[in-house]
């Protein structure tokens, strides 16, 4: 199932992905035929292909911040010691929410009915994976806040996690299994995902464009990065 799920995690899918869309995705090949057994049971696209899996993008699409959505009249109560808040909309309607933080926008809040309706999906059969451009330490603070899914991407692709087989509820963060096997394919633009080498000694053309683009007074980011870097431009 793991590979089934990467087949589909190329980096034109995930340059689409990290820019805010949300993609379903029905069964397509022989590979994926497995799943038809369950088609029965599975959420379909107008009624007749069943969905084998759903590719969200994660800040913006699942997770939402204050200084986006107070432009629209919404109001969030955060408790950052119990990672809660309530967030309530212009008409006075309210959602409670996990509270999960990050490195440049403040904590963002993932309403609990976005994880129950997530949970039905799976319940379903139906695959979730979280993809998102966001650093990897970012990523593994947030791990036991996210909703239950199957994968998590982060770094533009360059890596991803999977759950325990046996969770129920998201793990601490040590508890995801990194997939090596699908970071290596990347090793000769990367060098290796797993290292505190400071961004400016890294091997790697990844590292050879950082270089460059700190020469030309970018100011690159490369904190939390071991994948990709940022530029603010």
């Amino acid at each position: 199932e793991r590979r089934t799920l990467l087949r589909f995690m190329d980096f034109r899918l995930l340059w689409h992905l990290v820019f805010g869309f949300c993609f379903i995705f029905p069964v397509m090949s022989a590979s994926a035929s497995v799943a038809n057994s369950q088609a029965p049971s599975m959420p379909s696209l107008g009624g007749t292909t069943p969905i084998r899996c759903v590719f969200s993008d994660l800040d913006g699409t699942l997770c939402h911040f204050e200084k986006e959505t107070q432009k629209h009249g919404v109001t969030t109560i955060a408790d950052a010691q119990q990672s809660t808040a309530v967030v309530r909309n212009k008409d006075g309607e309210e959602r409670t929410c996990r509270l999960l933080p990050t490195s440049t926008m403040g904590a963002g809040t993932v309403s609990d009915r976005t994880v129950e309706l997530i949970g039905k999906l799976r319940e379903k059969g139906v695959k979730f994976v979280i993809i998102t451009g966001a650093r990897s330490t970012t990523v593994i603070e947030r791990m036991p806040m996210l909703p239950m899914v199957d994968a998590v991407a982060c770094e533009t692709g360059s890596k991803v996690w999977y759950p325990p087989p046996s969770a129920c509820n998201p793990p601490d963060a040590n508890e995801w299994e990194l997939d090596k096997e699908w970071a290596s394919n990347f090793q000769h633009v990367t060098g290796p995902l797993e290292t505190d080498v400071p961004a400016v000694q890294r091997e790697g053309t990844l590292w050879e464009l950082f270089r460059e683009m700190k020469a030309l007074l970018f100011d690159p980011d490369s904190r939390g990065y071991t994948g990709c870097f940022r530029v603010r431009c």
